[in-house]
C-alpha cells in the first residue's frame, strides 16, 4: 500500500507539472527501481519505502541504476519514506518524507521542482490535509 500511495503523490505531482505519461518504473532481472520519472530526456529516481528511517542498503537499486544509466542521465534520486525531515543516507542520495517530493535536491539544498505552487500533502500521524504550498 505505501508504494502505491507514493505512486498517487508522484502521480499528482507529475500532473501539476504538466508532465503526465513521465512516470515509469526500472527493472532488469535482478533489480528494480520503484520509479523513474522522465523530465527531459533526465531521470528522477524514486524507492518506496515503508520504514521511518531506512539505511543505505535501502539506496542499493538507485545507486546501481545511477551507474549503468550514467550519472549525466540522472537528475536526482530519493528513497521516499515516512520519516518527518529529510536526511542523507548514502552517496548523495536523501530520505525524504512524502511532502518533501520536489522541496529537496539530492545532496539536500532546498528547491520547488513544481511550476505553480498547488497545495501540498500534509501528513501527520494525526490526519491527511491539503495546505497551501
Amino acid at each position: 500500500m505505501w508504494e502505491t500511495f507514493v505512486f498517487a503523490q508522484l502521480r499528482e505531482r507529475q500532473r501539476r507539472a504538466g508532465r503526465m505519461g513521465s512516470l515509469f518504473f526500472w527493472c532488469d532481472r535482478t533489480r528494480k527501481v520503484d520509479f523513474a520519472v522522465d523530465i527531459g530526456g533526465r531521470l528522477e529516481l524514486f524507492e518506496a519505502k515503508r520504514t521511518e528511517v531506512p539505511a543505505a542498503v535501502d539506496a542499493v537499486n538507485l545507486d546501481f541504476v545511477r551507474n549503468v544509466a550514467g550519472r549525466s542521465r540522472i537528475a536526482s534520486g530519493a528513497i521516499i519514506c515516512r520519516t518527518s525531515n529529510g536526511f542523507p543516507i548514502a552517496d548523495g542520495l536523501p530520505a525524504l518524507s512524502v511532502t518533501e517530493l520536489g522541496l529537496t535536491t539530492p545532496n539536500g539544498e532546498r528547491r520547488d521542482l513544481l511550476p505553480d505552487r498547488g497545495s501540498l500533502l500534509v501528513i501527520n500521524k494525526q490526519s491527511l490535509r491539503l495546505a497551501p504550498a
